[in-house]
């Protein structure tokens, strides 16, 4: 910018160049000067998020490693919601000796907010990954509209089921 300027005020200096040219350069200069820095910032946020999205494909393209029954069900296009645990018992496989879950037993009645607190480890998250059937329950059974998660297609019950991201409140499952 500077040997620019410098170029300019000799030349103008010498009649080889007019105030006017210079004046319709730098306007020119400062237009694309935005236009690059705005490339720069788009490329900067690509380089920051790429390692996630690569992260997030590899995760779509892994198989999961819980055994699908041969012949499953399928919820309804028009879902109830309710959820029930009965008695169940489950132990990450990384922990076999610390149990997530003791005996849990509930039920989530559809179309009213259900809260499930409790302190970090409590098992929330837990009770979130059963209901996905991410693991699956050592005893007892989770039940979605009155169907064993465990009879029902992978991909029929995530399609079924969302997560939503609340600011104020945290995750909410629909």
């Amino acid at each position: 910018f500077a040997l620019v300027l410098y170029w300019g005020i000799i030349g103008n200096a010498h009649n080889s160049v007019t105030s006017a040219s210079l004046t319709g350069f730098f306007l020119l200069f400062s237009e694309c000067q935005g236009v690059f820095g705005s490339l720069k910032w788009h490329w900067e946020q690509f380089e920051r998020y790429f390692p996630s999205i690569e992260r997030f494909v590899a995760l779509m393209k892994e198989e999961s490693r819980l055994a699908e029954k041969t012949v499953t069900k399928e919820l309804p296009k028009s879902t109830r919601g309710e959820i029930v645990f009965d008695d169940v018992q489950f132990e990450y496989p990384s922990r076999p000796e610390e149990s997530a879950l003791k005996g849990l037993s509930f039920k989530i009645t559809p179309r009213k907010m259900t809260a499930v607190v409790g302190d970090s480890g409590a098992g929330k998250s837990t009770i979130i990954k059963m209901i996905m059937r991410m693991y699956d329950v050592r005893e007892g059974a989770v039940y979605v509209d009155g169907q064993d998660v465990r009879d029902i297609s992978l991909a029929n019950l995530h399609n079924r089921i969302s997560i939503v991201f609340w600011k104020k409140y945290g995750s909410i499952l629909y």
